[in-house]
């Protein structure tokens, strides 16, 4: 599916999206279409909707949704894939992603206060001093700033009101790296608002309450009620002392009158492409009907309003969004859809190959019978080094193949070529008489999963006092954070401490002290810091 789709972008001169039917399949669809092209295409993630007073468990997917719209705005991206998790959830629009986001350079005159006002409006947390992404600082004459869409973050020198030099800085060192004329700045939050809408929005959830009580006055006890006053109460206090907190989603049909979705950022000829769009309608059905039945249990609870029923589209208005534009299905079987468009159906014969589990043998008389029916043979071979030891045991075993390290190989009926690259699956096109066989199909699995997953040296901790401050742990899932402190966080009204965890790029884990055995502490050479994971722990 994945080079049908590019074959389509490439020989039309469109762009595309690729929707696939689940959050899984879309990172292994993501994978594939980064073979075709390369750092061009982007992947768009579904967000955590949060109805309770908690942070999401990783601010990384934000940050990176944060950096994917930006991208879109600004036309720096050829292809997107996503899922039907995040087609489903409403966004801003880009008028108001683009209103929110500016630009700096060396030259230009800043009044400090004004510009901390509109940072917190973008959804920014002023800190003393910046540690990660989403946080700025006023020192004097010295503005910092970490923007999502920034690799580092940005030191900014003012003489009087003007800004003298614009630097990156670690910070982990708060060492400043080389100078830069300019600098960009794009909101840090999902759910951010004009500070004049405030009130407005405040008024809107205060007229709800009062329609929903009166509705449920006869049928509720007065403790229930008294709970969701009080509830809905501090929420609006939250609403009035800052732009963002924990549980802000459950507020979206009030923050944004005219969501939109992804869709709408995307800016001149785009084709999307639907997969399996019979199981993308069952998965967009779920969705709802999991969300739904958690807003019914938290308002039993008394905890938020009927809105909340409305933070994400109706699949009417997701087919509705989706078919505004060119559309392609695209099925293994044919099958009825959504929606009720009539629809131009094409049937393109391909087999997709299975795997040959280390059986060499098999994958050489399978190439050798290609070879004789003249079909054209690609293989991949994941890297340079493993494409020419492949190269050279097809010739020890008689079987005549090339490799080819640069550009798109030109392949003849009946020719082998061994190029560098990836595919989670191979393919058979049997009406042309092309073949891709993929590196996973040949080496199996690859070895950098099994890298991640290896356990790094640590020592077991019994009690939180055994960590000192700035001790170095290891997370049986992140891999290596660094331990910076105690922090007590509320969730459902509930206090606890949890252990604060530094990451890569200034992200933060936190983990109940009560888990202490999701972690140990770091053991490597005496006097050498490790290199701190990206949360997650894929690097």
């Amino acid at each position: 599916k994945a080079h049908m789709t590019y074959s389509i972008c490439e020989h039309t001169g469109y762009g595309g999206i690729f929707i696939s039917f689940n959050e899984m399949q879309a990172r292994k669809m993501f994978e594939d279409f980064s073979f075709f092209y390369g750092d061009e295409v982007l992947f768009f993630p579904s967000k955590e909707i949060l109805l309770h007073d908690v942070e999401a468990s990783s601010y990384d997917a934000a940050i990176h949704r944060l950096r994917v719209l930006d991208r879109i705005l600004s036309g720096r991206y050829r292809f997107i894939v996503t899922s039907a998790e995040a087609v489903i959830q409403k966004l801003i629009s880009p008028a108001w992603f683009t209103e929110y986001s500016f630009a700096f350079k060396v030259g230009d005159r800043v009044d400090t206060d004004d510009l901390s006002a509109r940072l917190v409006s973008m959804g920014y947390e002023r800190v003393g001093s910046v540690e990660g992404r989403g946080q700025f600082a006023v020192r004097g004459g010295i503005l910092d700033i970490f923007s999502p869409n920034n690799d580092s973050a940005m030191r900014i020198d003012l003489f009087g009101d003007e800004i003298d030099s614009i630097r990156g800085f670690d910070v982990l060192t708060q060492r400043s790296n080389d100078e830069l004329g300019n600098v960009s700045i794009i909101p840090a939050r999902e759910v951010i608002y004009p500070p004049e809408k405030r009130e407005s929005i405040i008024s809107s959830i205060e007229d709800h309450l009062r329609e929903y009580i009166q509705k449920i006055l006869k049928k509720s006890d007065d403790g229930h009620i008294k709970d969701l006053k009080e509830k809905i109460a501090s929420d609006i206090e939250r609403i009035r002392s800052s732009h963002y907190f924990p549980g802000i989603d459950r507020f979206v049909p009030y923050i944004m009158d005219e969501p939109a979705s992804l869709m709408d950022y995307c800016r001149g000829e785009a084709v999307v492409f639907i997969d399996e769009p019979a199981r993308l309608g069952q998965r967009i059905d779920n969705i709802l009907l999991e969300h739904q039945e958690t807003c019914k249990v938290m308002m039993e609870k008394g905890q938020v309003l009927p809105s909340s029923f409305d933070i994400l589209f109706e699949p009417e208005d997701v087919y509705k969004r989706l078919d505004r534009g060119r559309t392609v299905h695209l099925t293994a079987i044919q099958s009825q859809g959504y929606g009720a468009i009539e629809r131009r159906s094409f049937s393109i014969p391909c087999k997709q190959l299975g795997s040959y589990n280390g059986h060499f043998d098999l994958l050489l008389e399978d190439i050798r019978l290609w070879k004789e029916a003249q079909n054209r043979i690609l293989v991949l071979s994941g890297t340079r080094g493993r494409g020419e030891r492949l190269a050279e045991t097809f010739r020890s075993k008689g079987l005549e193949s090339a490799y080819m390290e640069e550009g798109s190989p030109s392949i003849q009926p009946g020719q082998v070529v061994i190029a560098r690259g990836s595919l989670n699956k191979g393919f058979e096109y049997p009406a042309i008489g092309f073949v891709l066989v993929s590196d996973k199909e040949v080496f199996g699995q690859d070895k950098r999963v099994k890298k991640a997953a290896r356990k790094k040296e640590g020592k077991k901790i019994n009690a939180f006092t055994d960590l000192n401050l700035g001790d170095y742990v290891v997370h049986q899932a992140h891999g290596i954070g660094q331990y910076v402190g105690i922090q007590k966080l509320a969730v459902d009204n509930i206090k606890k401490d949890y252990l604060k965890i530094l990451y890569q790029a200034g992200d933060y884990l936190y983990i109940p002290t009560s888990q202490l055995d999701l972690i140990q502490k770091y053991i490597g050479p005496e006097g050498k810091s490790p290199k701190l994971n990206k949360l997650g722990g894929t690097d």
